[in-house]
């Protein structure tokens, strides 16, 4: 027997309840990124929610979840690259030294500290020891090897790592910022005479090669004076973390 005719409209009318709601949901994604960074993905989610709830358990509806939500994956991370490099433009304005934006593009895990992959190598001018920086100017490691295409960054908190740094306190303290184990900073070799304050922040000196005056460190949130040393040392927080930038910048000075 052939269904009721009231069971094929209603069965018609629930297919093209979904595929209008999809094709919204497409046509609502393609036009928020527009909008300012907050705004934006706000209403991403919003839309998102509310489009799941439309929808039935059907193979067809499946489908159309699975491509919304590679779209979304898609638009979050082309939103997150943008933010990225249009934060390091600003940084980059008015300075003396050009900054090549590149994206991280894999990760090589070695020890306990990771070297992370860049899209940019020789051919795009990059070369061994050039500081690369995340945000507003915040260094986040130098780069450790080239090839034509790519090359690796060292992040600062590798244990390997020795920056040149300098205290923004009256005295303009200088030392020596490494990597550490735990994945955080220290600032040595810094004469017991200095005087050091929690929260003060540290900088690079500008007197290591290729690495420019001023590049931001991180914050002084411990200090280490023990009367029988000769030097006192102080523990960093980091500002920016490494893992969580999609586009980096590597510091190329105008001399190069």
């Amino acid at each position: 027997m052939g269904s009721h005719p009231s069971h094929r409209s209603a069965t018609i009318g629930k297919k093209y309840s979904v595929l209008f709601g999809v094709g919204t949901l497409l046509i609502g994604l393609s036009l928020i990124g527009t909008l300012i960074p907050s705004t934006r993905e706000w209403i991403s989610t919003q839309v998102i929610q509310r489009g799941f709830r439309r929808f039935d358990h059907t193979d067809r509806a499946t489908d159309q979840l699975q491509r919304l939500t590679t779209l979304y994956a898609n638009l979050q991370q082309s939103c997150q690259i943008s933010n990225d490099s249009n934060t390091l433009k600003q940084f980059s304005e008015h300075k003396e030294y050009t900054i090549i934006p590149a994206l991280v593009v894999g990760t090589n895990l070695i020890a306990t500290s990771p070297f992370y992959i860049l899209n940019k190598g020789e051919r795009d001018g990059i070369r061994t020891g050039m500081p690369v920086v995340a945000g507003e100017g915040i260094l986040i490691g130098t780069v450790y090897t080239v090839d034509l295409r790519q090359s690796t960054l060292l992040p600062i908190t590798h244990p390997s790592t020795r920056i040149a740094g300098s205290v923004l306190n009256e005295e303009r303290t200088v030392g020596i910022v490494q990597g550490s184990a735990n994945l955080s900073l220290q600032l040595t070799l810094v004469p017991r005479s200095e005087k050091l304050s929690i929260d003060q922040v540290v900088v690079t000196s500008g007197i290591q090669p290729r690495i420019p005056r001023g590049l931001t460190l991180g914050i002084i949130t411990d200090i280490h004076n023990d009367p029988s040393d000769i030097f006192q040392t102080a523990d960093i927080r980091l500002l920016a973390d490494p893992r969580r930038f999609v586009t980096v910048g590597i510091v190329q000075d105008a001399s190069l």
